[in-house]
């Protein structure tokens, strides 16, 4: 049976800007691939909907993160579909975390000719994983925001040394990501960790129903993906808990000395907690002023009102290897 295929393409995505022209040519001719350019203003719930009424069985996403991240949210939110259909995630962004552990394993015309090809081979099944999807509430006036990652503190200032100091001397994708880690250290080598501008943030934690416990942090982060910007795995003993979830107290100690654990480790790791905790979740609360980050967008609650994450919606990718 021939697949029903639709391309949401984001022509102000990183890559895409660069002209389209190529990923294009793949698709003409193939009226089996309703190809959507995503505007400024464009409902996508409505996308969806629309997509859901004319069948769709697989969403290519030729975008970065931002719109993955907002894909994720109409799904959940509009239901239009009783069974989403399997995104296929083409990274054409700056970052592209998500892609990087449940996308197609790169970025040319050539990988969406393979998707396409193992399609029509009727082969998609194969390549597909599952994951949980982050719902993080943090306003009584808003729907709870979806995404694959959340990041607070050290996370949130980190992404702004990046796109300030790293993206304006020429960096971008990894190398700008590997730039701002190696930033990160360097100044805490130098100038002790409490003094890097990174962090420090005052910020309640409570994880599965326990109490919130304050204390400055360095770094918070919460993600279902298993691999983050260039391979880094900085998450451990998550059993099989749905969320990773990883807090770094500040000044964080040590950070310099066990950077590569921290980072690169295994599933179970021996360091010294405090400063470094990680452990699987269910429900993470935290009590946070300052704002944070969900796939790369920025959001802050309103004052005194709590942050819940939890992670019970699954979707599926298409994973295909470079």
């Amino acid at each position: 049976m021939t697949l029903r295929i639709a391309m949401i393409s984001n022509p102000l995505s990183e890559r895409n800007r660069k002209g389209m022209g190529d990923i294009e040519a793949v698709v003409a001719g193939r009226p089996d691939v309703e190809h959507i350019r995503f505007e400024p203003g464009l409902d996508l719930r409505e996308v969806l909907a629309g997509l859901a009424a004319r069948g769709c069985d697989l969403l290519v996403l030729n975008s970065g993160d931002g719109l993955v991240h907002g894909i994720l949210g109409a799904l959940m939110l509009g239901q239009a579909f009783e069974t989403p259909p399997p995104l296929a995630l083409l990274p054409r962004g700056m970052t592209n975390m998500t892609a990087a552990d449940v996308g197609l394993g790169g970025r040319s015309p050539a990988t969406l000719a393979k998707l396409l090809a193992v399609a029509d081979a009727g082969g998609i099944e194969r390549h597909i994983v599952n994951r949980r999807v982050l719902k993080v509430d943090y306003d009584p006036e808003r729907p709870g925001e979806r995404g694959m990652f959340f990041g607070a503190a050290g996370i949130y200032d980190g992404i702004h040394l990046c796109t300030g100091s790293i993206h304006t001397r020429g960096l971008t994708g990894s190398w700008a990501s590997t730039a701002t880690i190696l930033t990160a250290l360097a100044r805490a080598l130098w100038r002790g960790g409490q003094n890097t501008g990174i962090g420090g943030d005052e910020i309640g934690i409570g994880v599965d129903g326990s109490p919130l416990r304050t204390a400055p942090r360095a770094l918070v982060l919460a993600t279902t993906l298993d691999r983050l910007v260039v391979g880094t795995r900085p998450f451990w003993n998550a059993g099989k808990a749905p969320i990773h979830f990883t807090a770094i107290d500040h000044p964080p100690r040590g950070i310099v000395r066990h950077a590569w654990q921290i980072l690169f480790g295994g599933r179970s790791r021996t360091l010294p907690d405090p400063p470094f905790h990680s452990q699987g979740a269910h429900r993470v609360e935290l009590q946070l002023d300052r704002p944070f980050t969900i796939d790369g967008e920025f959001f802050r609650a309103p004052r005194g009102h709590p942050i819940v994450i939890t992670a019970e919606e699954r979707v599926r990718f298409v994973k295909l290897r470079a």
